[in-house]
């Protein structure tokens, strides 16, 4: 594929949603340039980020059931290696309260379903860039 380098094909992204439709997408439009680790829930995003190497980015849905994203999000923030994941959040949600407190429990971006595949990839590829 042009422009896609072995240094990209190293980064690893994780998918968190409860959708398998929209796990789908995402592994289909990502697995081209990135390593892809999906997972349906919080509890398996949770134990498998405490278990593997951190990924370079995740990708997350907010509303799922068990731990929601939000739960993910403070967790995350609450714990110093975890902290260092940039987090984008996907969510059908809309408000500017979510927003502002994903913001505030760390997310680096914030996309609304449903999304358009190449504004996806430019934040991706922003948030790589940014953390080196």
């Amino acid at each position: 594929m042009p422009g896609v380098t072995g240094q990209t094909m190293d980064k690893t992204i994780l998918v968190v949603d409860d959708e398998m439709a929209i796990r789908m997408i995402l592994e289909s439009i990502l697995e081209q340039k990135f390593n892809v680790v999906s997972k349906e829930n919080g509890e398996e995003a949770l134990a498998w980020l405490q278990e593997n190497k951190l990924p370079d980015c995740m990708i997350m849905d907010l509303s799922m059931p068990g731990i929601d994203g939000f739960e993910v999000l403070r967790q995350m923030h609450e714990d110093r290696s975890l902290s260092q994941v940039p987090v984008i959040v996907l969510s059908s949600k809309d408000s500017a309260a979510d927003r502002i407190h994903c913001s505030k429990l760390g997310a680096r971006e914030y996309v609304v379903k449903p999304f358009h595949p190449a504004d996806l990839e430019a934040r991706i590829e922003s948030l790589m860039r940014r953390k080196g």
